[in-house]
């Protein structure tokens, strides 16, 4: 076995290592998670952690007209199929994906064996 493939497999099991908590978690959130409907409304707040975008920038989309929202008695409130519309206009949104992680190892072992 060369250098290389041991490398591999030393990254390869060491991500799969670190991914394995996170995918077991993910499952259990999405079996105890309740039905969520695209009229359900989100305080401005909570739209920012589903959307991973800040509330700054979400009042900005809410200012330019880009991202429909109501005003509530303290907050800004947003339809989840309202986000969920402008965010998949918005180019920089990508949808979660299973990693490969053989594909990662070898993008890693190259990024090392560049810098030689």
């Amino acid at each position: 076995m060369s250098i290389e493939e041991i490398l591999r497999a030393a990254v390869r099991d060491e991500i799969e290592a670190a991914v394995r908590p996170l995918r077991e978690q993910l499952a259990r959130l999405s079996q105890s998670a309740p039905a969520v409907s695209d009229d359900d409304e989100l305080a401005l707040t909570d739209a920012a952690v589903v959307s991973g975008y800040s509330v700054i920038t979400l009042r900005k989309a809410i200012r330019a007209k880009e991202l429909t929202a109501v005003r509530g008695l303290k907050e800004w409130r947003v339809r989840r199929g309202d986000l969920r519309a402008w965010m998949n206009s918005k180019p920089n949104v990508s949808a979660l994906r299973p990693v490969d992680i053989s594909a990662k190892a070898a993008k890693m072992l190259a990024s090392i064996g560049g810098r030689r």
